[in-house]
């Protein structure tokens, strides 16, 4: 480093330098014996400013300073290891300041400034001492811990990873990892008996009954992490510990299920699943949307529940679903689209389905509603969407019939694959819905549906029937 002692502060006084020389009167007689003996050497007088100095110094401080890195102990693959760790360095700001300023006043173009060392909280051989001793007895064997009346046992490389050794006032201490112990163990927990149960929604004999929930008990991560530290210190066959447990509810209960007041079937619709439908994928669609239940002010979404993998199997359950949904009094419906052509015998009231084309709604009633969806066995399956709740809304629908209908043309094919196809005219329909309930203004809304005309086809050398 280059400095200038002016720029640090360190100064020379002529006036005050003077004055020393001068000393006391000059009609003093010593003074005046003084001159006439030729005088005698003074010292400067030097000003330091400590301010600038200190600022000065402080740059160097920065730039030389080396932080201390503690020794650590980790536990990869469930065995103690030890990172080395170093002392520190740090500039000595008493000492480098007299040093500085000594050799500003003796003109020395250079000077060693001091530093110190600053050491570690935790050493590398306390560190090892650590590794060998607790940490080692920590990981030596498996623990048990009770929770309730159930012991279960943790192997070494449940635990293991979870463990730390943390400094605590520069001596090393085992702690855990309560959210990494926790996930290691989710097992464990999900083997417990006596989890909490939500109270479920099921159909006996077609009618709704509500299976009843559940109390149980729950250990906090922090309480589970305690109770493993306490066990993993202990010798030998003492490697025990007693976990605090919580009693627990279970977050939907008998009580809520019963509140919601699903006990009667508001609107159903079936639909025969057609030959050139997925039988398994329409299965796998019904089950998905199959048992949803919508709290009041609950809204639904067709793509969050039951997606669009297979299209034509989505389009099926979706047309079904809002169709019962439509006359089950569900408000704020939205549709992205209907059908490209008539599904059904009730033009107005099917749905499109696939990657985002959505079907909606919200549950404004101050009942639950629950969402059943069943697809029949047998030669001839038939998919069915009934909504279950108490009666809120006495509904009533009615269509426009058919309007600005375009016949369809006529295809003439030939080949090995042609198929031949009856067609279908297109049109517009609008269905008018009325919801009504005493007390209250009677709604109405509208929905305006626009089928496209399906060609028929023809197959050369073949009668169309």
């Amino acid at each position: 480093f280059v400095l200038n002692g002016e720029r640090a502060g360190i100064s020379f006084d002529i006036d005050a330098t003077l004055q020393r020389g001068l000393g006391s009167s000059r009609w003093d007689p010593t003074h005046m014996l003084d001159v006439i003996m030729g005088g005698q050497e003074i010292d400067p007088v030097v000003d330091i400013d400590e301010t600038r100095l200190n600022r000065v110094l402080a740059r160097v401080a920065t730039a030389v300073e080396v932080a201390p890195i503690n020794a650590r102990v980790t536990f990869p693959g469930g065995q103690p290891t030890v990172t080395d760790g170093h002392d520190g360095v740090q500039l000595d700001m008493a000492a480098a300041s007299d040093a500085f300023s000594e050799a500003v006043l003796a003109g020395d173009k250079e000077v060693a400034l001091p530093v110190a060392s600053v050491p570690a909280d935790v050493g590398t051989d306390e560190a090892r001492q650590f590794a060998d001793g607790a940490a080692a007895r920590a990981v030596s064997g498996p623990v048990r811990v009770k929770i309730a009346d159930v012991t279960r046992t943790l192997g070494v490389g449940v635990f293991a990873p979870a463990l730390r050794a943390e400094s605590d006032a520069g001596r090393l201490a085992l702690t855990v990892n309560q959210s990494m112990l926790a996930h290691r163990s989710r097992a464990i927990f999900a083997s417990l008996p006596h989890h909490p149960v939500n109270a479920k929604i099921t159909f006996r004999n077609g009618r709704p009954s509500v299976v009843p929930s559940t109390s149980g008990v729950s250990v906090a991560r922090v309480d589970w992490a305690n109770a493993v530290l306490i066990a993993v210190q202990r010798p030998g066959d003492t490697r025990f510990a007693r976990a605090k447990v919580t009693p627990d509810t279970p977050r939907f209960t008998t009580s809520d299920a019963r509140r919601l007041k699903i006990d009667q079937r508001l609107a159903s619709a079936t639909l025969p699943v057609t030959a050139g439908t997925d039988l398994a994928a329409v299965r796998s669609a019904a089950a998905r949307l199959d048992g949803s239940i919508l709290r009041p002010r609950d809204d639904f979404s067709f793509l969050a529940r039951v997606g669009a993998q297979d299209e034509a199997a989505a389009t099926l359950v979706a047309s079904v679903t809002y169709d019962a949904a439509f006359r089950a009094g569900m408000q704020n419906i939205f549709r992205s689209q209907p059908h490209a052509s008539v599904i059904g015998s009730e033009p107005g009231l099917d749905a499109a389905a696939g990657p985002g084309i959505e079907l909606a709604w919200v549950n404004q009633t101050p009942y639950g509603v629950y969402v059943r969806a069943t697809v029949s066995s047998g030669s001839r399956p038939e998919l069915t969407v009934a909504l279950w709740s108490h009666p809120y809304w006495q509904v009533s629908v009615d269509s426009s019939g058919r309007y600005n209908v375009i016949q369809p043309q006529t295809q003439r094919l030939s080949g090995t694959g042609c198929q031949s196809r009856r067609g279908i005219a297109g049109f517009d329909v609008d269905v008018n819905r009325t919801l009504t309930r005493a007390g209250e203004n009677a709604q109405t809304d509208r929905t305006h549906s626009h089928y496209a005309p399906v060609d028929a086809i023809v197959c050369a050398g073949r009668r169309h029937r």
